[in-house]
């Protein structure tokens, strides 16, 4: 889902639609039907009799992997004939919804007839058509589809639901309203509070103070497009990356940073990811190095979607955290080296700089605030000032490291022991004793039950050797003679 609310924002043309009764379109195998079977009486004086559904159910589980499943199988069959908008619809739908964005009017109105076309050969219909470009929605209103008269009336509510956003189409806007209660929810789960029982006093002071502060929800508004007003051609497009944390909270926020041709700097809110500290107590040098690493991640993911041609820097106001992912990783505990190998694998470390936390719209994230002050945080929405200055006009990214700041406690010492040893595998049995690899085996598998008899308490008291323990056996051998085999060799 946030790819595809990614690639909405992608482009200057928006549009919507949606599957008109997608999953009555499909019908079921009748070897099938008799999973949907239900009983029914027209008299309730009469026994009930059985009648079965002959259509994909919506609200079943296996349903919408149905539907999934039966459009990538019809539009493989328009990958010669429609090749940019075969690769568009498997990107751009999901379950019912057809969530899309063109370049210009022209590219968008093909591409919308040609996916009408599409669903059509499958007797499905795209309607509740909606769009941001007042030129295209022109087009409708004039019955460019005159041959589909649902798609040609667009739906005129001046909201609609975009994967549960919610998309004014005339101010091109996206409204934010998050229901994230994890942090509050975590809070109660360390206290033990049951669901039935009171808040505490002190808590029901903090639900309160949120509940009256979710008004300001509405006031937090998205420009859907990155690039906003801007209609000149950019010279070059980076993506930068601030990660903070904090004992409650840690996340990430990603920008777009984008220069035209004439030296104008724009910054455009790309995305944020948060979560809620574990229940299990960690130090805050680790926190920042999750941080840090949900940070990669979420840049790993968003270039890859965008596909735009873009650098990607990462910044965090934790030097050690800095220091540790610009150092040697093996020379770290097992929580630590993991996390740096992953963002060494994801990342270059020279991409990582430190910045003031001052300067670090993440902290926002950790330390939390209300709707109303994020609806008008410049820091927040824009990223630093110096953001839309030159490098020249930025913190220095790089500081040297010192032994004495990579937080001591986390290195982990090792002695090392080196010795030669000249090792001979001897077996328990001497397989030249034996002409016979069925009594080899039977034998070998008498001996492996004595051993294990004397290792485990509830030991083995049957008379007969079973299936299981013959090819244990055979497996020791079978290694027996490979390993042989190539000390001979070599």
């Amino acid at each position: 889902m946030l790819e595809l609310i990614l690639r909405f924002r992608k482009n200057p043309v928006a549009f919507t639609a949606d599957v008109k009764s997608a999953f009555l379109q499909i019908e079921l195998d009748l070897r099938d039907r008799d999973f949907t079977r239900f009983f029914w009486t027209d008299n309730l004086n009469n026994n009930p009799y059985v009648l079965n559904f002959t259509r994909v159910l919506f609200g079943l589980r296996p349903s919408p992997h149905l539907l999934a499943a039966t459009l990538k199988h019809h539009f493989k069959k328009y990958k010669e004939q429609y090749p940019h908008t075969f690769d568009l619809l498997n990107s751009s739908i999901y379950v019912d919804d057809f969530i899309c964005g063109r370049n210009d009017v022209p590219d968008a109105l093909r591409t919308i007839l040609e996916c009408l076309q599409i669903f059509s050969d499958a007797s499905m219909l795209l309607h509740k058509w909606r769009t941001n470009s007042k030129q295209l929605d022109l087009l409708w209103q004039q019955g460019v589809e005159t041959e589909f008269s649902e798609t040609s009336a667009t739906d005129l509510k001046p909201l609609i639901k975009v994967l549960g956003l919610a998309w004014d189409s005339e101010k091109d806007l996206i409204y934010f309203d998050p229901k994230d209660l994890l942090k509050f929810m975590s809070h109660l789960w360390t206290l033990g509070v049951d669901w039935d029982s009171e808040l505490p006093p002190k808590l029901r002071h903090k639900w309160q103070q949120w509940s009256s502060e979710a008004e300001g929800l509405t006031e937090i508004k998205i420009p859907r497009f990155y690039l906003g007003d801007v209609d000149q051609e950019l010279s070059s497009v980076d993506i930068y990356c601030f990660s903070d944390a904090s004992k409650s909270a840690y996340g990430t926020i990603l920008y777009l940073r984008f220069v035209t041709c004439n030296n104008k700097i724009e910054t455009s809110f790309i995305c944020s990811k948060s979560r809620v500290a574990p229940l299990k107590s960690l130090t805050l040098p680790r926190l920042e190095l999750t941080a840090a690493l949900l940070s990669a991640r979420l840049a790993k993911q968003v270039s890859s979607c965008l596909k735009f041609n873009a650098n990607i820097y990462y910044w965090t106001d934790s030097l050690i955290s800095y220091y540790w992912i610009r150092a040697d990783s093996s020379a770290f505990k097992p929580y630590i080296k993991n996390r740096v190998q992953e963002i060494q694998l994801l990342s270059d470390p020279s991409q990582w700089g430190h910045c003031p936390g001052k300067d670090n719209p993440s902290d926002l994230i950790s330390r939390g605030t209300s709707a109303v002050k994020i609806a008008q945080n410049e820091l927040w929405w824009h990223g630093p000032p110096w953001l839309k200055l030159t490098p020249d006009h930025w913190p220095n990214p790089h500081r040297d490291i010192l032994d004495s700041e990579l937080c001591s406690e986390e290195l982990e010492y090792r002695s090392s022991v080196h010795v030669a040893v000249t090792q001979q595998r001897e077996s328990l049995v001497d397989i030249n004793r034996f002409s016979s690899l069925k009594k080899l085996l039977k034998v070998t598998a008498w001996v492996f039950r004595f051993v294990n008899n004397a290792r485990i308490v509830n030991k083995s008291m049957n008379f007969y050797i079973t299936a299981d323990e013959i090819q244990n056996a055979e497996y020791f051998w079978l290694k027996y003679v490979q390993y042989n085999f190539i000390q001979l060799r070599y």
